[in-house]
């Protein structure tokens, strides 16, 4: 996704419509699909709504305080297992990672435990978050949040994912993994529960999809569906069209998650709540 201060003021504000429209959709199925929307795998703070990650509160993340309860706060995740991408193992050290609010420009670096904290947004409903841009060890991740009434968010428990460990998933199921090429990653779910079967019905473009397949690099191509982590990969996809519109399928049921944000050398983190 671009740099959202350039042009000043009418690219963002067409960037926040667009991620205000996620948002919308979003909240309206987080009322059948716990959070849900084009929100991130792990988040909570939005009032309970997200795109999971959303902007909702999170047990692992622990319930906000009153020093952070004004604020944009949680922590990011090791994720070394797409399907898993919010288990947070110990041991990670986040000490200087930077995280940003790529609708407000605002910024801020995770402590060693991966805990960040960045201003409130008051007036925006929604926005983009940028996790480890430029990082040398960790492979930079989109995650469009929903946010409460005031402006915030949290605590929200956020992937990233180390550079090594996205360059042999790529290089396992060869999949595109060229240099300015982006990747989004959406999790199906039907009532909070991983949803099986899930097919992507359209927007995945010049994307190549791959679906989860029983364990942490085994993804198959020309399977029927989503396994039972009920995750999609989107791999190869060229950043000079910033926003997808994807449409997906059960079979049954179909979810549209409007103007999906992409970037260069990035991973778009989403859920798709049927």
């Amino acid at each position: 996704m671009a740099d959202l201060a350039s042009p000043p003021r009418i690219r963002y504000d067409r960037r926040v419509n667009r991620i205000a429209a996620i948002a919308v959709a979003l909240a309206a199925s987080a009322a059948c699909a716990d959070e849900a929307g084009t929100h991130p795998p792990g988040g909570g703070g939005g009032g309970g709504t997200g795109g999971r990650i959303d902007a909702g509160a999170d047990a692992g993340a622990g319930e906000p305080d009153a020093a952070h309860a004004a604020a944009i706060a949680g922590r990011l995740c090791e994720a070394t297992d797409l399907r898993a991408p919010t288990a947070c193992p110990a041991g990670a050290d986040f000490s200087g990672t930077v995280v940003a609010n790529a609708t407000t420009g605002d910024a801020a670096t995770a402590a060693a435990d991966g805990r960040f904290e960045l201003p409130a947004a008051p007036g925006l409903r929604a926005a983009t978050l940028r996790l480890a841009p430029g990082d040398a060890v960790y492979r930079a991740s989109l995650a469009p949040i929903v946010l409460r009434d005031d402006g915030t968010a949290g605590p929200l428990d956020l992937p990233v994912v180390p550079e090594e460990d996205w360059a042999a998933l790529t290089r396992t199921i060869a999949a595109p993994n060229a240099l300015g090429l982006a990747a989004i990653v959406v999790y199906a779910v039907d009532g909070g529960a991983p949803l099986s079967g899930v097919t992507v019905a359209a927007g995945a473009g010049e994307g190549e999809v791959y679906y989860d397949d029983g364990g942490p690099l085994s993804w198959d191509q020309d399977a029927a569906g989503t396994g039972e982590a009920g995750v999609i990969l989107i791999a190869g996809l060229s950043p000079s069209d910033p926003d997808r519109d994807l449409s997906l399928t059960d079979g049954v049921r179909s979810v549209t998650l409007p103007a999906v944000p992409i970037e260069a050398d990035a991973i778009t983190f989403v859920t798709a709540p049927f």
